[in-house]
């Protein structure tokens, strides 16, 4: 017996690239810079310590969103506050605008955090 499964890939000018110029505030903290689509459904994840510049190839046409995670404990996750331990929840930054990536585009955005308060 034999399965055969058909399927197509559309050409790489079908896809769009987006460059993001990202400035931290802070070193000594982790940060996780995550790529969602228009439904905030997680594309790519990458953890970064330093101001760098974020590299996706190969999206789809479409809407999406950048969104940065000030992890101060560096455990890689988003963590909620604790009132009795008087604990503020981990600082969320979404960037201001949506990113329309287009095929066969490059989009090159710079995105500058600021400090984190808490």
């Amino acid at each position: 017996d034999t399965t055969q499964l058909n399927f197509n890939v559309p050409a790489l000018d079908q896809y769009g690239n987006l460059f993001v110029d990202l400035s931290l505030p802070e070193a000594e903290l982790n940060y996780i810079v995550q790529l969602m689509n228009d439904k905030e459904i997680i594309i790519n994840q990458k953890i970064v310590t330093a101001s760098s510049r974020m590299e996706y190839f190969y999206l789809l046409p479409g809407k999406y969103l950048l969104k940065v995670i000030f992890d101060r404990n560096k455990n890689g996750r988003w963590d909620t506050g604790d009132y009795l331990k008087k604990q503020q929840p981990e600082t969320v930054k979404i960037f201001s605008k949506e990113l329309e990536i287009r095929a066969n585009w490059d989009l090159e955005e710079q995105w500058e955090l600021k400090q984190d308060n808490h």
